[in-house]
């Protein structure tokens, strides 16, 4: 009967060890995957863009949700709420690429090149 029972207190041990690591690399790719896609919507915000906002915004609107467990990146957003402009975006660039669970190293890069994007 004590090894009935521990096997069983093994198995929901190792069950709930390996949910938390699964929800762990889930909120690490999420995230990191946000971050790429929204670097990928901010030609949207150039001078003279004349096309449709609502991915950018939908991408914006996911920010709260997302890094909902980092206070750095909420204040950014909150001030890109009170009136948005490169300085803001960029800090807000920066905060999810420090973020943990993102860790995308920007130490390297300019901000013209953070905010700058390409024209073909």
């Amino acid at each position: 009967m004590e090894i009935l029972t521990a096997f069983i207190t093994s198995g929901i041990v190792g069950t709930l060890i390996a949910e938390h690591y699964q929800r762990k690399t889930l909120v690490k790719i999420t995230k990191r995957n946000f971050v790429i896609e929204l670097f990928s919507l901010r030609h949207t915000l150039n001078q003279g863009y004349n096309g449709d906002y609502s991915e950018i915004n939908k991408a914006l609107g996911k920010i709260p949700i997302i890094f909902s467990d980092n206070k750095d990146v909420l204040s950014c957003y909150d001030e890109i709420l009170a009136g948005a402009d490169n300085k803001k975006f960029l800090r807000l660039l920066k905060a999810m690429c420090k973020d943990k669970n993102v860790k995308i190293d920007i130490s390297d890069w300019d901000d013209e090149m953070l905010i700058k994007s390409l024209s073909i």
